[in-house]
C-alpha cells in the first residue's frame, strides 16, 4: 500500500528551503512520503529523488518583458502541479513562501487540495501574504510577525530545524581567543550579517583581526561563491578582493583589483585610501625644474604623490627630494621615517 503524500512547496533559497526540508524529514519518520516543489535554486539544496523543479520568477520585478516571461513560468508550474495532483493527489499542500511556492498553491486551491503555509520570517513576505488570503490561516515562526493580511488567522508554531542541527557538537572551551560563531538565516539574515561583521572584526585586536580576515579568505577559497566585503579597513580590502569599489560620500570613485589600485590610483583619495603607510603628496613648486624632470613630473601638475616604500636614503648631494627627519618608528621588519 502506498504511503500518504505530502507536497511541499519552497522558495529557492534556504531560508525557504532548509524549513521544509526539515517538515519532510518528520513527515518521513511519521510514515508519509513527501515531494518537495522548488525552483532551478533550491533543488541545489534537495536530493533528486525528492524534488520536482519548476519554472519561477518574480512578477514584480524587471522591465515588462521579464515579467512577461514570470507570468508565463507561472502558468507552466501550475499546469505540471496540476498534472502532478491529478496522477498522485497529495493530502495536503504545504507552502513555505517564496515565488517557486505560488504555483503548487494555486494549483492546490484550483483542485481544492487542502492546504498550509509556514512564514519563516518576522516580516510576512508578499507571496505568502498574498496566499494566505487564500488559505485563511498561517504558521508563524515569530509571534511578532508584521504585515499579516487582515482576517487571516495565525498560529504560532516556530522555526523548524532539521535533526541534523542538534547533532552539532559543542565548541569546546578555547584558551586560544578562539571565537566560535552559530549563525541561522535566510537570504535576507545573511545580508544582515554581512553587514555586521565588519564592524564586528574592527573592535577585535590585531591578532584576532588578522587571524579572521585569514578565516573569511578560506571560506571564500571553500564555498566559490561571490562575497561582498564593506570595510573601511585598506588592509582587509586588499587581502580579501579580488576587485575593489571605492566609495565616498556614496559616488563611486574608482574599481579595479587591488594592484590595479595601488598602481594606477586615479585620485588623491584613492591613492591615499590604498596602501599602508599612505601615499606622501607633495606640490611641484617644492622641487627644482632638474629634480622634477628626473622624477618625470608633468610641469603642469600641481601635486604629485610618492608611495612611502618607494623612496630611498641617500646623501644630501643625491637627494631629489629632502626633509626633515621628525620621528623614527621601528617596527621590527620596517621602520617608518616621518
Amino acid at each position: 500500500m502506498a504511503k500518504p503524500l505530502i507536497a511541499l512547496a519552497a522558495g529557492g533559497t534556504g531560508g525557504h528551503v532548509f524549513p521544509a526540508l526539515a517538515i519532510a524529514e518528520t513527515l518521513r519518520d511519521n510514515g508519509f512520503d513527501t515531494l518537495m516543489l522548488t525552483d532551478r535554486r533550491g533543488a541545489k539544496l534537495i536530493p533528486a529523488a525528492g524534488r520536482m523543479v519548476l519554472p519561477a520568477e518574480s512578477p514584480f520585478q524587471g522591465n515588462i518583458l521579464r515579467r512577461l516571461r514570470a507570468m508565463t513560468a507561472l502558468g507552466a508550474a501550475t499546469v505540471a502541479t496540476l498534472v502532478l495532483i491529478a496522477r498522485r493527489p497529495p493530502r495536503v499542500m504545504i507552502g513555505f513562501g517564496g515565488y517557486p511556492a505560488f504555483a503548487p498553491l494555486l494549483a492546490a486551491r484550483l483542485t481544492a487540495t487542502p492546504a498550509l503555509l509556514h512564514e519563516q520570517n518576522a516580516f510576512l513576505g508578499r507571496a505568502n501574504r498574498m496566499l494566505a488570503r487564500w488559505t485563511g490561516h498561517l504558521a508563524i515562526s515569530w509571534e511578532d510577525t508584521s504585515n499579516l493580511p487582515a482576517g487571516v488567522i495565525t498560529k504560532r508554531l516556530g522555526m523548524p530545524v532539521r535533526t541534523a542541527f542538534f547533532d552539532i557538537p559543542p565548541a569546546k572551551a578555547s584558551r586560544d581567543d578562539t571565537i566560535a560563531l552559530t549563525v541561522i538565516g535566510g537570504s535576507l539574515g545573511a545580508a544582515v550579517f554581512a553587514d555586521l561583521v565588519p564592524d564586528a572584526i574592527s573592535h577585535l585586536d590585531a591578532a584576532l583581526r588578522v587571524n579572521t580576515r585569514l578565516e573569511i579568505a578560506r571560506l571564500h577559497q571553500r564555498l566559490g561563491t561571490t562575497m561582498i566585503y564593506v570595510t573601511h579597513d585598506q588592509v582587509e580590502a586588499m587581502t580579501l578582493a579580488d576587485k575593489i569599489v571605492v566609495l565616498r560620500d556614496g559616488r563611486i570613485e574608482q574599481v579595479g583589483s587591488p594592484i590595479e589600485l595601488y598602481d594606477n590610483p586615479r585620485n588623491t583619495f584613492v591613492a591615499q585610501f590604498i596602501g599602508s603607510p599612505k601615499m606622501n603628496f607633495l606640490d611641484h613648486s617644492d622641487l627644482s625644474s632638474a629634480n622634477a624632470k628626473a622624477l618625470k613630473i608633468d610641469p603642469k601638475a600641481g601635486i604629485f604623490g610618492i608611495r612611502p616604500e618607494h623612496l630611498k636614503p641617500t646623501t644630501a648631494a643625491k637627494a631629489l627630494i629632502s626633509a626633515p627627519l621628525e620621528l623614527v618608528e621601528n617596527l621590527g621588519e620596517y621602520a617608518l621615517v616621518h
